[in-house]
């Protein structure tokens, strides 16, 4: 997985689109970003234990609109490209257990010697990569020194994503 497929910019800031507003803004990677983009594949793909998974595996962080205020958790503020790689991650993860699953009884074919089926692996994932447009700007937040990408020509008053100011 390339830091593109997820919409990482050249700056190191992680895409975001609100959705309230619609908006489109980039922030710098907060320490728990990687376990809170983890735990959004974690949920997209089917367990057996599913109950457990979702009742452990709840946004611990959140995401702060810098236009609109809007609060709300990480998996609300995925773009578009971002929700179709993620669902194809977990689909393809999904097809790898299956197919491990299904080859448990070729491993052991000592015991069943008669298999009626051959797994066949699944496909390379085919994940979509968001395509690169650098229709933001830089802006540096005075509050708390954290840096924020918004939308060029963009005049009304900010929220800070980071410290909520």
């Amino acid at each position: 997985m390339r830091s593109s497929d997820l919409g990482l910019g050249r700056r190191a800031f992680w895409r975001r689109r609100c959705p309230a507003c619609g908006r489109a803004f980039r922030l710098r990677p907060t320490p728990g970003a990687a376990a809170e983009l983890a735990g959004e594949l974690v949920r997209r793909v089917p367990h057996a234990n599913a109950a457990e998974i979702a009742s452990e595996g709840a946004s611990a962080g959140g995401c702060l609109c810098p236009y609109c205020g809007r609060q709300g958790p990480l998996e609300l503020f995925l773009g578009r490209a971002q929700e179709s790689f993620f669902d194809g991650a977990a689909e393809w993860i999904a097809a790898e257990v299956r197919f491990e699953q299904l080859r448990l009884a070729e491993r052991t074919l000592g015991q069943n010697p008669y298999l009626t089926f051959l797994a066949l692996p699944p496909a390379p994932p085919r994940l979509p990569a968001p395509a690169e447009v650098n229709e933001l700007s830089a802006v540096p937040l005075l509050c708390c020194g954290g840096g924020l990408e918004i939308e060029r020509g963009w005049e009304g008053d900010l929220h800070c994503p980071y410290c909520g100011r």
